[in-house]
């Protein structure tokens, strides 16, 4: 995830690097409470949503649960 994208300015985090490595960022475990278990459910949960509606993203992040209310952006 670039950082200054949508995702970031929506509060959603990456992949970071540290000097222990690799730190896993947000999985995202749900769009508007429809379970997102692999790409083709994310992206079927997407494809029912227009630029600029809200979506509650439903994501673990380092084991705690947490829903963020994030806008859809058309990627250019």
């Amino acid at each position: 995830m670039p950082p200054g994208g949508a995702a970031a300015r929506a509060g959603l985090q990456g992949i970071s690097q540290t000097k222990q490595g690799l730190v896993l960022g947000d999985v995202i475990t749900a769009i508007d409470e429809q379970k997102v278990q692999d790409f083709d459910d994310l992206y079927n949960a997407l494809d029912q949503r227009q630029a600029g509606d809200a979506v509650k993203v439903g994501v673990n992040r380092h084991g705690e649960a947490l829903v963020l209310t994030v806008p859809v952006v058309v990627l250019q």
